[in-house]
C-alpha cells in the first residue's frame, strides 16, 4: 500500500486527483507521538500489518502542490483515519 501511493504521488501531477479506495477493517493503536485528543492512532488493518493515520499523512504530503486527494475509506474509525497533510 505504501509503494503504490509513493508511486501515484510520484506520476500525479497538479491539477489531478487521486482517487484512493478502502473496504476493509479499521483499528486503533495507543498514539505515540501525542497528536491525538483520544491518545488513539486510526488505522487500516492490511493483510501484514496496520497502517496508521500518521503514515497516511506523510504519504499525502509527497503528492504535488494542486493534487486533490479524495479517500473513501468503509472501515471502522474510517471518519479520522485521514489527516490532512502538514502544511
Amino acid at each position: 500500500m505504501i509503494a503504490a501511493i509513493t508511486s501515484a504521488a510520484t506520476a500525479i501531477v497538479e491539477g489531478s486527483i487521486f482517487f484512493l479506495t478502502y473496504s476493509g477493517h479499521g483499528g486503533q493503536v495507543p498514539d505515540i507521538t501525542g497528536d491525538e485528543v483520544d491518545l488513539q492512532d486510526e488505522t487500516w488493518c492490511l493483510f501484514d500489518g496496520e497502517l496508521l493515520d500518521d503514515e497516511l499523512r506523510v504519504l499525502w504530503s509527497k503528492f504535488a502542490p494542486g493534487v486533490r486527494i479524495l479517500v473513501l475509506s468503509d472501515s471502522c474509525h474510517s471518519g479520522t483515519v485521514i489527516k490532512a497533510p502538514v502544511a
